[in-house]
């Protein structure tokens, strides 16, 4: 996502986001994607029918756009998980995936919106700002409070978002699943200290709110069984309503539900070491497709919580071993419940492929609960082999 400037939250944004539900009813606009409607159109697909249609959206521009660290670009990481993401979905088989770009360029069929149509989606989304402020000049709908400050969008990028969204109106896409990263440092040069992801979604007075919101709280804990939630404010509960963002349906100008989620921030250990980086994208992906699973198919189990493992650790794990044996360990022993360690927190503990004081300590806890002994503060083989059973 756009970096953004020092959050400025009031107490009155504060008292209102508490006031959400005592709000005018939805605006009149889109006809948007209900979850009931959403739900309906699982249950055709279930049975043979027309597939879900969803829509993953990498964020930025295949060229330009988003945040860095050093060599790491946003734009990459997010196009690496969407097509993590493409294939998940596709392979369930009851899902019609649409990618909106790759590291490479746009999708064709979205190219050539932006191609031909641009002066007409330019006026589209001025046509939905002026319905929007007239709606609210009349007291139909409140205006939503806004929780955070984004840097506004270029304009030419702008456009293109709202290319995508009038894309994703006329194709009849029931969801667009939107892929970013974070960046909160006051200097590029070092790394920061927060961690940990956030969810976006539209504020109820947008009219694809409801639907938008129910998904989100199904991502939420698929997410949060790993990492930890980013505490940024109104961002520390895991989910924000936000009336800003173009790809949430800005101006409420989106038929489909409509998540954003913000999976680390660019400067995390996880990302920054390359033997890491593949597991954990592959891992956000994976996790986010059980969240949407949970939304459309409730009740299904899921045959692993994680795609790091079953891991093949070729050796013993200790301070020094490859970060990547080091990440599965932390995913075996967070699935074990030892990682965190008992009094901490997964931002204090993060899984990050650092064989740091949190693993030691959850790795000793994990040895005293099955009895091992003789590996005190590494991995050995009798440790590797009940790791294998996770």
């Amino acid at each position: 996502m756009h970096r953004r400037s020092p959050r400025t939250i009031t107490v009155i944004a504060w008292l209102a986001s508490a006031l959400w539900f005592a709000l005018p009813a939805l605006a009149d606009g889109p006809s948007a994607r209900t979850a009931e409607e959403l739900h309906a159109a699982a249950e055709t697909a279930a049975t043979g029918g027309a597939k879900v249609r969803i829509l993953i959206v990498p964020g930025h521009e295949p060229s330009a756009g988003g945040t860095a660290f050093g060599k790491l670009k946003e734009r990459d990481l997010a196009a690496q998980l969407g097509k993590d993401l493409q294939r998940y979905l596709a392979a369930d088989g009851r899902f019609e995936v649409f990618l909106s770009r790759d590291e490479h360029g746009w999708d064709p069929a979205v190219a050539a919106v932006f191609a031909s149509r641009w002066d007409e989606i330019d006026a589209w989304s001025q046509a939905a700002r002026a319905e929007w402020e007239a709606l609210v000049a009349s007291g139909r709908v409140a205006e939503p409070p806004v929780p955070v400050r984004h840097r506004k969008a270029p304009h030419p990028m702008g456009v293109r978002l709202y290319g995508i969204t009038k894309w994703a109106n006329e194709n009849g896409i029931d969801l667009m699943v939107h892929i970013h990263f974070d960046d909160d440092r006051a200097s590029s040069r070092y790394a920061g200290r927060r961690a940990g992801f956030a969810i976006y979604a539209p504020p109820p007075q947008y009219a694809n709110g409801p639907a938008s919101l129910a998904v989100a709280e199904k991502l939420l804990p698929r997410l949060a069984a790993f990492d930890p939630v980013a505490k940024l404010g109104f961002v520390g509960r895991g989910i924000v309503r936000d009336p800003q963002l173009i790809a949430l349906g800005r101006w409420n100008s989106a038929y489909p539900a409509s998540v954003l989620t913000e999976y680390a921030f660019i400067y995390e250990r996880q990302l920054r070491t390359q033997s890491v980086r593949a597991l954990a994208l592959d891992d956000m992906a994976y996790r986010t497709f059980l969240g949407l699973r949970d939304f459309f198919y409730p009740g299904e189990p899921a045959a692993r919580a994680t795609s790091v493992l079953p891991h093949d650790w070729k050796t013993s794990v200790r301070a020094g071993s490859d970060p990547a044996d080091v990440y599965a360990l932390q995913t075996a022993l967070m699935v074990d419940g030892d990682l965190p360690p008992a009094g901490k927190t997964k931002s204090a503990c993060p899984r990050n492929g650092l064989f740091g004081p949190c693993t030691s300590a959850a790795l000793k806890a994990f040895q005293a609960k099955y009895g091992i002994t003789g590996e005190a503060g590494f991995a050995g083989a009798k440790t590797v082999a009940k790791l294998r059973a996770f």
